[in-house]
């Protein structure tokens, strides 16, 4: 479906929006491997809809019943105490959390931001049930590890797959660490989720970090999170569908490198984790391994970033 009849959907299904043929359209963009807090303090930054306007219009937004594993459409707002300070004012918007489709989108302008953040919620709801349908259409989940997985817990691993694939490489050998995880039922052990629910980022993550008290911390708990983490891409989710078939259960990120190591028995991973701190200390420096950047996570930073110290 073209965008402009995306838009034109998200107009007939948004009670009181308008098209104003005298206004140029409204041109944004979702980035791949951004949560929703990224998003719409980046839009408000440009003179789009702010983050409150977006948190009352996904109040009105309708969507299906939320308590259907198989919908698209958004799930149960997140309980206050499982977020951070700086998400919990936004918890009906996190509702839509992986449900922007990354790309550059174009809608007509409404009069005021408020009607905007609506339009562009209705047209993103559309958008993703195109989105999936067209990705489930692909493959036929065969794989019973797969096929057991609800649409909205695929959408759920798909983010975490894009998280940790920071170089936006090795999705399948990702999924296929989680998945292999979920079926020892061990706890996923995703830094990226844990720092959704911390509301900051570090190199590697402290002891104290690990101890958060929230369902995001999938260090303490087992299974899934309670919601997706980010936007992804198409070939996140298609690695879910499709992962690659290993028996690995463990993987470190080489912030020197942009490489995942992985392995299967946890004395390697060790030798693997070992060898991506010194090399994180000798090129950055001890004092910046845990240092914190807030409101970011997982972030793959610019080099000069990690040098710069608090």
């Amino acid at each position: 479906m073209s965008v402009a009849v995306g838009a034109a959907l998200a107009l007939a299904a948004c009670t009181g929006c308008f098209e104003n043929p005298e206004q140029p359209p409204y041109r944004f963009e979702v980035k791949t491997d951004q949560d929703l807090l990224q998003l719409c303090t980046r839009l408000e930054k440009e003179g789009g809809p702010s983050c409150s306007d977006f948190e009352a219009g996904a109040a009105i937004v309708s969507s299906s019943d939320t308590s259907d594993p198989q919908s698209v459409f958004p799930g149960p707002a997140i309980a206050r105490n499982q977020l951070p300070p700086s998400k919990q004012e936004i918890r009906t918007f996190l509702r839509f959390e992986g449900l922007f489709v990354p790309g550059s989108h174009s809608l007509p302008r409404q009069p005021t931001k408020h009607e905007q953040a609506k339009v562009i919620l209705t047209y993103m709801l559309q958008k993703s049930k195109e989105r999936f349908s067209r990705l489930d259409s692909e493959d036929q989940l065969r794989n019973p590890r797969v096929a057991s997985l609800s649409v909205r817990q695929r959408i759920v691993l798909a983010s975490i797959v894009e998280k940790e694939a920071v170089s936006n490489r090795n999705y399948p050998e990702v999924a296929s660490v989680f998945l292999n995880r979920l079926d020892k039922t061990m706890a996923l052990g995703s830094c990226p989720t844990v720092e959704y629910g911390l509301g900051y980022h570090r190199p590697f993550l402290l002891f104290k970090d690990l101890e958060l008290q929230s369902d995001y911390n999938v260090y303490k708990r087992g299974g899934l999170p309670p919601g997706p983490i980010a936007q992804f891409s198409d070939d996140a989710y298609r690695a879910v569908l499709r992962p690659a078939s290993t028996k690995d259960i463990f993987f470190v990120y080489d912030w020197t490198t942009g490489d995942l190591d992985f392995a299967e028995e946890y004395s390697d991973h060790k030798r693997n984790a070992a060898r991506a701190r010194s090399n994180f200390i000798e090129k950055y420096g001890r004092d910046q391994m845990y240092r914190r950047f807030d409101n970011l996570y997982y972030e793959d930073l610019p080099e000069p970033e990690y040098g710069k110290g608090d």
